[in-house]
């Protein structure tokens, strides 16, 4: 049988480290803003600038019709646009908007900040 010392003992100690819990547990398990998908077109973009998907896809090394519906996904979100490429309407060009830009960094963010936690994301599969 616990004693009343070791009940008080457990309510200063326990209590107040399960309050601290969820907080942990909800910056550890909070969504990063896209997919690891989404996430890779979003990255190119940030670095290669406005493209073609061809040239996305060739880059990601994934089938057009699978970067054409991430890009689509992503445009619906409003984080990337598309428009005919001046100097050649046959192509389409997609580039990051601003909210793209954001979107990007906070995912950043989120990314370093589980790192410093020591938290190493589940992957699925």
């Amino acid at each position: 049988m616990v004693g009343p010392a070791a009940l008080l003992s457990w309510n200063q100690v326990a209590l107040p480290a399960g309050r601290a819990v969820p907080g942990l547990l909800a910056a550890v398990a909070e969504p990063t803003v896209t997919a690891s998908p989404s996430r890779a077109v979003l990255e190119h973009l940030a670095m290669a600038g406005p493209l073609t998907i061809g040239e996305a896809a060739a880059h990601l090394d994934r089938a057009q019709s699978v970067i054409s519906e991430i890009v689509s996904h992503l445009e619906e979100q409003g984080l990337l646009e598309r428009e005919s490429d001046p100097a050649d309407r046959r192509r389409t060009l997609i580039w990051l908007t601003p909210a793209g830009h954001s979107a990007l960094r906070q995912d950043r963010e989120l990314r370093a900040g589980r790192r410093g936690l020591g938290v190493t994301p589940v992957r699925s599969r």
